[in-house]
């Protein structure tokens, strides 16, 4: 059987803190005007009614990261690892928000009919395509240093996929100074920070490890294998459906002062023929870039990233007309944008 916390039997049924979470942050920000909220959450919770609370100086998400959940957040709150990390969802500003919710009654007995009118519009392209602004977006992150991102380019062909001239990454990390307002964990534990004050309406979000599911973690993906997948012959389509036909590339230069990976985001806006999401992921790097140098990434674009299924011709196909490309570092901060015709 399940057990049942705070009435929720097994899958939780809201989006609230259990164990009245909210309550206590009230009572800790009442006495403490430099309060860091931690998080231990398997998905997205409302944050409005205390986010902008001025004595909540930062929010650390830290999912589920076991046994070693202090030393990983103590690293990054003493600084001896920069965060990199992206949120794997989109945190809203309220429940109303999200496309889909909980079915609590149903006359059709125990097996109701479920129409999924949201179609492809989950999480940040439900956000998109209804203008919907979000409290933290899908792939948002901050870090203790700055990325500037500069000359995208798109060509044809497969390019060249090793991808990236990149710093390696030091052995150790060395404990840097870091602002008072920047928390997380570090990559050992998935972890995600949001940083608010008295002054700004917007909060923002930083976390240490890009969450593949509730239990992955992207620094421990090889890097060979973070652009796209291998060139597999699969039930789904011809193999040349995983041929890389398009190659995006750009550069991006650390203007911090300290080393620090940055996760940049490749997404990929369809003809509006095609009726596709306003833009959808098609590929991500993280990219270790030593201060003050610069680093060029290249993502390859498959056949089947920039095709759609034809339901009459029962095949993958490519709408006709022009493609753009948008490189960001969530799916809101979009700082290249291109276009480009398959």
């Amino acid at each position: 059987g399940y057990i049942t916390v705070d009435n929720n039997a097994g899958d939780r049924n809201n989006i609230t803190f259990w164990h009245g979470g909210e309550a206590l942050i009230e009572r800790v920000t009442s006495s403490c005007s430099n309060t860091i909220v931690i998080t231990h959450i398997v998905g997205p919770v409302l944050m409005e009614s205390w986010i902008d609370n001025p004595s909540v100086t930062a929010v650390l998400s830290a999912g589920l990261p076991g046994q070693e959940s202090g030393n990983a957040l103590v690293d990054i709150l003493f600084g001896a690892v920069n965060p990199s990390g992206r949120l794997p969802y989109t945190i809203a500003k309220q429940r109303s928000d999200y496309p889909a919710d909980i079915l609590y009654e149903s006359n059709e007995g125990d097996f109701p009919q479920i129409t999924y009118s949201e179609g492809l519009n989950v999480d940040y392209r439900h956000f998109d395509a209804n203008n919907i602004t979000p409290r933290f977006e899908f792939g948002f992150g901050m870090s203790y240093t700055t990325f500037a991102y500069n000359s995208l380019n798109i060509r044809s062909g497969p390019g060249n996929n090793a991808k990236r001239q990149e710093q390696p990454a030091p052995a150790a990390a060395t404990p840097f100074p870091v602002p008072i307002v920047s928390t997380a964990a570090t990559a050992v534990a998935p972890s995600t920070v949001a940083v608010s004050g008295p002054s700004s309406a917007a909060s923002t979000l930083v976390s240490s490890a890009l969450v593949i599911s509730s239990a992955s973690v992207i620094a421990s993906v090889p890097a060979s294998v973070l652009t796209s997948a291998p060139p597999i012959i699969s039930s789904s389509g011809p193999a040349n459906l995983y041929e890389t036909i398009t190659t995006v590339t750009y550069t991006i230069k650390n203007t911090g002062e300290i080393d620090g990976n940055e996760v940049s985001q490749v997404y990929l806006g369809f003809p509006a023929s095609a009726k596709e999401p306003p833009k959808v992921l098609r590929g991500f790097d993280r990219t270790f870039i030593k201060r003050g140098k610069t680093a060029s990434i290249s993502v390859g674009l498959r056949r089947k990233d920039v095709s759609v299924w034809d339901v009459v011709k029962q095949e993958w196909v490519i709408p006709p007309g022009t493609f753009t490309v948008m490189v960001g570092s969530s799916s809101s901060s979009i700082h290249l944008t291109g276009t480009f015709v398959p």
